[in-house]
């Protein structure tokens, strides 16, 4: 699925959404519109945020629907929702910032959307390598972390020799 038309299918979907539940809601910020910021590939997953007048979210799509229920961003834990859209499909909202209403411009949450994309594509590719390799010593390998080594040192060096 094309990112670009991703893009686009979130944007109106949410755009409905917002028409339909959101317009006259009083604790929306009229700052802010809906709008895709930052649509990438996190491996084999398409990520994007989105800003609307009422939050902030980062979604991931991924596509064996495997994901863990919580990803990790600069050591904080995000909860990572289940949610399915009959225009987009099921996807993976993490609320990046469930009060937008104190974002004094698009401006100001624009930049906040841009520095987040990259820690939760970072945040994303890391937890769909974790659910699809089960064995942790592959997860070590992939990660480009070494292996852990049950061999005493010197039994290794003396084979060596």
């Amino acid at each position: 699925m094309p990112e670009v038309d991703l893009a686009g299918r979130v944007g109106q979907a949410f755009e409905r959404i917002h028409h339909s539940v959101f317009l006259l809601d009083p604790t929306t910020n009229p700052q802010l519109k809906v709008e895709v910021v930052d649509a990438g590939m996190a491996g084999d997953t398409p990520t994007l945020i989105l800003i609307t007048p009422w939050t902030l979210n980062a979604l991931a799509f991924p596509p064996d629907d495997r994901f863990p229920p919580t990803i990790q961003m600069s050591g904080r834990d995000y909860a990572a929702y289940p949610i399915e859209l009959p225009e987009v499909g099921p996807y993976r909202s993490v609320n990046l910032a469930p009060d937008v209403s104190r974002l004094p411009s698009a401006a100001h949450a624009r930049k906040v959307a841009r520095t987040m994309a990259p820690l939760f594509r970072d945040a994303v590719e890391k937890a769909r390598r974790d659910v699809t390799v089960r064995d942790p010593s592959r997860r070590r390998l992939l990660s480009g972390r070494p292996a852990r080594v049950d061999a005493p040192r010197s039994a290794m060096v003396s084979k060596a020799l």
